[in-house]
């Protein structure tokens, strides 16, 4: 198929006779003639039919098998002295012969049938050898039976070649196109008078040249090679194809000397398939967005790159606060139905460039690569919060959310992968463990305290034991007459009077834990105890007592607050919980139940942390509050004209409904001069006292009542 089929005979010939025969270059024709006579053993043994003719067709060599047939002895052959024509032995269309064998052109063989006692009918293909202006002819005679059977041999792979549904082109060993199939043709565009001729380096683009070299390889090794490679077509550009390669070698030795078959079958259709399933592999199924499975493969490739070339690589670890009781309030349709809202939330929140995937429940996670500054982050992160906090319309129900977010960066905060997961994760629980609905950053010392969690809560277990958790108390005044009105009792580990604990380092890790309601009933016992001691004073004032959203809910430490109540009858009249404006956002019916009972119990509620969380107007109409404590942070930033906004239209809005207002984390006197001014009615911070153990508390009173 590469070649003439008369060239491929004369290739055939044994290779040293081939070069003695042809590829030696004597000076002259008696050179060759010598050294014709001393190969002349070697070349008896050639396997078929084989002669040299002079310019008169006169026999100048001819093996012994072809001199057999033709009744010659060898000995009557001599180069030197041809004395035999070839002439007489043909037997028809002599004419026809001589022009074929002076025609140097012609590629084809010719039928000639021998005057012999057999009447041998054969097959001849020639090559012309010329001495200057003597020549010398070369021929190959192949009996008509067996080269009708080759040829039809090869009819059969000419059919499969030209119409087999693959490219195929064969190249010489330097990478020359030899032919071309008419698929190639239509796959890659270029016609086969454009193909044949070249080299093949045209159909590679960078990429594919880099493969070649590994083909080379492959072909010396095991004679074929398969991949896939990139083709550069004529109309459409850069294809994948598989591409096979074939080298028809009988030994290695030949490996240099034959041609390569290059069998090219696209495989857009299929890479289409792939993707199509690798996308659905890797996206997840309800919000549409990246899966762990995709995100952890763009982010190793990612943190690769970002180590190779230096840059910045950030993670945002997201959590969806409280997702748990939605299921099991709501049913698992509403979380759902919250699940995808939100994700399309995030996508508005960042960048097209950046990755964001949803790695699992209510776990998300977003990817910004690039030089970040921490304050865009933050301003990020704000905006994820602010998206997520606006209500959720799921079905009939309106409901309102928040997440929890990490942030660490490559290569401050981890130099490895896993590092940087881990700080991104740890961030994301101290945002939790603050209160949620906030974003933190990572702190490599967090971390280490973080690692004590079970030391600490050993610690935590000992102290409620051996009384070393104490309540001290932090001041609460009128802001107009300076009058100390009560107290807030806030729970402190006390390791000696210089070693004095406050609650973020040990609350923390007791979250979620039973400790978490021993030290809730612990610290109640002392509050009513206090109080019993102020009653009995004849000390008008009250304490207040904390519960978070896990006290709130227990039903064993509702049941404590109602033994302590029936304990101290007199007492408890001083006595106020505390709760946070996320309790009442979390919507859960165990600590609505347990706000009223307490209520029933003759307690007062105050809300604390106001601002902070999503308290709405019809969940401050809901319960009896006694009064409103309006987060440090709106006290703190003061000087912000945006904050004095929001601040001033809380305070409007709680005058409104009667209630009272306390103002915490007032420091310096323009605080309290400003909040004065609006009509605030109660204050309590650093500006007053700091929290004190219950030994100052009586005097502190007498002299501040």
């Amino acid at each position: 198929m590469t070649q003439p089929l008369g060239e491929r005979f004369m290739k055939q010939v044994d290779d040293s006779a081939q070069a003695y025969l042809m590829d030696h270059d004597p000076a002259s024709l008696e050179q060759f003639l010598t050294q014709l006579q001393q190969s002349e053993l070697l070349l008896d043994q050639l396997p078929i039919p084989y002669l040299i003719l002079d310019e008169k067709l006169n026999i100048v060599f001819c093996t012994y098998e072809f001199a057999s047939l033709l009744g010659l002895s060898l000995k009557s052959i001599d180069p030197f002295k041809p004395r035999q024509t070839f002439a007489k032995y043909i037997n028809s269309n002599l004419r026809a012969f001589i022009d074929w064998i002076a025609d140097e052109h012609s590629i084809q063989g010719f039928e000639i049938l021998l005057h012999t006692s057999l009447e041998a009918r054969f097959i001849a293909f020639r090559r012309t050898q010329s001495f200057g202006r003597k020549k010398l002819y070369h021929l190959k005679c192949v009996p008509s039976e067996q080269f009708l059977l080759l040829n039809s041999e090869v009819n059969v792979y000419k059919t499969v070649f030209n119409h087999v549904d693959k490219a195929v082109f064969i190249t010489d060993q330097n990478g020359k196109i030899q032919t071309v199939n008419p698929k190639f043709t239509e796959l890659l565009g270029y016609e086969a008078r454009v193909a044949v001729g070249r080299r093949f380096d045209y159909l590679f683009d960078d990429k594919g040249r880099l493969v070649r070299d590994e083909i080379e390889i492959k072909l010396l090794e095991q004679n074929r090679w398969r991949g896939r490679v990139s083709l550069i077509t004529q109309s459409q550009g850069t294809m994948t194809f598989s591409l096979s390669v074939i080298l028809p070698a009988a030994n290695v030795e030949q490996l240099e000397r034959v041609e390569r078959v290059y069998i090219a079958e696209s495989i857009e259709d299929q890479l289409d398939l792939e993707d199509e399933l690798k996308k659905r592999a890797e996206t997840d199924a309800l919000t549409q967005l990246h899966n762990r499975t995709a995100f952890n493969r763009y982010f190793t490739s990612a943190f690769t790159e970002a180590q190779r070339t230096g840059d910045k690589l950030s993670l945002m670890f997201i959590d969806l606060d409280s997702f748990k009781r939605l299921n099991d309030s709501y049913g698992h349709d509403k979380g759902d139905m919250l699940l995808k809202m939100l994700s399309e939330r995030l996508l508005n929140c960042i960048r097209s460039s950046d990755f964001v995937a949803r790695l699992g429940g209510d776990e998300f996670i977003i990817m910004l690569e690039g030089e970040m500054e921490e304050r865009f982050l933050a301003g990020i992160a704000e905006k994820i919060l602010a998206a997520i906090n606006a209500p959720f319309q799921l079905g009939d129900l309106l409901y309102q959310s928040s997440v929890s977010i990490g942030i660490a960066a490559y290569p401050q905060d981890a130099l490895d992968e896993s590092g940087l997961l881990r700080a991104a994760d740890s961030a994301m629980y101290v945002a939790k463990k603050n209160g949620r609905n906030r974003f933190h950053f990572y702190d490599n010392t967090e971390l280490k305290h973080e690692n004590k969690g079970p030391e600490i809560r050993d610690e935590i277990t000992q102290a409620l034991a051996s009384g070393a958790i104490k309540a001290f108390y932090q001041p609460i005044h009128n802001i107009e007459t300076g009058r100390v009105v009560g107290f807030e009792a806030l729970a402190r580990l006390v390791l000696s009077d210089d070693d004095i604990r406050l609650p973020g380092y040990f609350l923390p890790h007791i979250q979620g834990d039973a400790l978490m309601l021993q030290l809730g009933m612990h610290i109640a016992s002392l509050v009513f105890a206090m109080a019993d001691i102020l009653v009995a004073r004849g000390y008008e004032t009250y304490i207040t007592l904390n519960l978070s959203a896990d006290q709130l809910r227990s039903v064993k430490l509702i049941d404590h607050l109602e033994l302590l109540t029936t304990n101290h009858p007199t007492g408890r009249s001083l006595v106020k919980v505390e709760i946070t404006e996320v309790v009442l956002f979390e919507d859960d019916e165990q600590v609505a139940l347990n706000i009223e009972k307490l209520i029933g119990l003759g307690l007062d509620i105050v809300l604390d942390d106001f601002g902070t969380g999503y308290a709405s107007i019809l969940a401050l109409k809901k319960f009896n509050f006694s009064a409103i404590k309006i987060d440090r942070n709106f006290i703190r930033d003061i000087q912000n004209p945006k904050s004095v906004s929001l601040l001033e239209g809380m305070i409007s809005l709680l005058q409104s409904l009667s209630l009272d207002i306390v103002c915490e984390g007032i420091e310096q006197e323009s605080q309290l001069q400003f909040l004065r001014e609006h009509g605030c009615t109660l204050g309590q911070g650093f500006y007053y006292a700091k929290a004190f153990p219950k030994t100052k508390l009586l005097k502190y009173y007498r002299d501040h009542c």
